[in-house]
């Protein structure tokens, strides 16, 4: 349920508007850490090329993972709104700490390392008025990705993600002066990955947690389940969120928000007849330490076995 992460970053290097930066990560499942360094006019040719160092530890419920590698990042503003990206990433992958009620093709991977080469476009549309609180504007991120195939590697996988974000400042509508504030916003996140050839890879896999879960719900909540009864994770995601903040004493904001979504397996990708409902309370705080973001989120549809409710904190730049 927590997620802290520290930066260290310098917009100027050496005069020149170099960026670099580096960057950690903790939560109770995964720990990362991450160096970058970008040229955000390369050559003078409106263009930003840079790239990142990254080491990722992960755990889940059946088995450890690790990953290390390097990416080349490439962007370019198309107008003052859309932003156009190409990353290219080279990263290797070992499983450990492999339970003994694993599935088999996990039992047999242990203590292998895989070598991914990845391709990945996007598009960002960005209006938004704020970064970490914002009361305006749109989000829309478009980002197709393929690793394997032409561009080598063990792995060979295809996924998509789109996001799409949208904030309103209602309260500025309003008649009544106390809620002159208000902000009402709404969020719409879809995913998917599958194989290009033969078997998706366990860690591959993809849950609703980390930055964007289903709040009152913890990562193994949801989605499919391995003949022991734990979670591994799907093929497709979807949430959808709706969300009112307003301002509630010195630099805090106060949140009410709802959640709904799931995490399916291939046959039955985004089956809106299976969905899971969280609903609660939260706080947005800009602090000096960065971001701060606390919800305490309720299950409306909690199954047996479960607990009434899940906290989700955050704080750092990630948000």
């Amino acid at each position: 349920g927590a997620l802290v992460t520290a930066v260290i970053r310098e917009d100027n290097l050496f005069g020149r508007g170099y960026k670099v930066g580096l960057r950690g990560s903790l939560s109770s499942v995964s720990q990362s850490g991450t160096f970058s360094f970008t040229d955000p006019n390369f050559q003078d040719k409106d263009f930003s090329l840079g790239g990142d160092l990254f080491i990722t530890e992960e755990e889940f419920a059946t088995f450890d993972n690790e990953r290390k590698g390097a990416r080349i990042n490439l962007g370019k503003s198309l107008t003052d709104d859309l932003t156009a990206f190409l990353s290219y990433e080279l990263s290797t992958f070992k499983i450990t700490a492999v339970s003994p009620f694993a599935r088999q093709d996990i039992i047999d991977s242990e203590g292998d390392t895989q070598l991914e080469s990845r391709m990945s476009p996007s598009l960002v549309y960005d209006t938004r008025n704020h970064r970490f609180l914002p009361e305006e504007g749109t989000l829309f991120v478009v980002n197709p990705a393929m690793s394997g195939g032409f561009i080598g590697g063990d792995i060979d996988v295809g996924s998509m993600r789109i996001d799409f974000r949208q904030y309103h400042n209602v309260g500025s509508k309003l008649r009544f002066r106390l809620l002159k504030n208000l902000i009402w916003s709404y969020r719409v996140e879809l995913r998917y990955v599958d194989a290009l050839s033969g078997e998706l890879p366990a860690f591959r896999r993809i849950y609703l947690s980390g930055q964007a879960p289903l709040r009152g719900f913890d990562r193994d909540d949801l989605g499919p389940r391995d003949s022991a009864g734990e979670a591994i994770g799907g093929y497709s995601t979807g949430l959808m969120s709706t969300e009112f903040t307003h301002p509630f004493f010195g630099p805090a904001r106060i949140a009410f928000f709802l959640d709904v979504g799931n995490v399916w397996e291939r046959h039955n990708a985004y089956d809106l007849t299976d969905l899971r409902y969280g609903a609660g309370v939260g706080l947005r705080v800009i602090t000096p330490f960065g971001p701060l973001r606390l919800d305490v989120g309720y299950k409306l549809d909690k199954k047996s076995g479960e607990r009434d409710r899940e906290v989700h904190f955050g704080l750092g730049a990630s948000f």
